[in-house]
């Protein structure tokens, strides 16, 4: 990388996680909205790059949203979003139109 320190990619990836959470928090992510953040992000405590989701309709999603271009992981009912060092807010923007567009 370019001098970036793993804390450096860390912060980067939960900024990106934050702006997703209080998306799908707010509602702003169309049916995401009814699912359960089994992660939810927490002050000063060491997570994993990635939100995960908990909804019956996790797999289903997962098909729709890879029709618009947008990678996830789904395992049984739970959708997994990561993020990482090559994508940035304007990423999230569009990932946050994609789930809204969901039905």
């Amino acid at each position: 990388g370019a001098g970036l320190t793993t804390a450096d990619v860390s912060a980067h990836a939960l900024s990106l996680q934050r702006r997703f959470s209080a998306a799908v928090e707010a509602g702003a992510c169309g049916p995401l909205g009814a699912a359960e953040i089994l992660n939810p992000i927490r002050e000063g405590e060491a997570r994993a790059r990635f939100l995960a989701l908990r909804h019956p309709e996790a797999a289903r999603w997962r098909a729709d949203l890879l029709e618009r271009n947008v990678v996830t992981d789904v395992r049984d009912d739970v959708i997994r979003f990561g993020f990482g060092l090559y994508q940035d807010e304007a990423d999230v923007d569009a990932l946050i139109a994609a789930c809204a567009a969901l039905d």
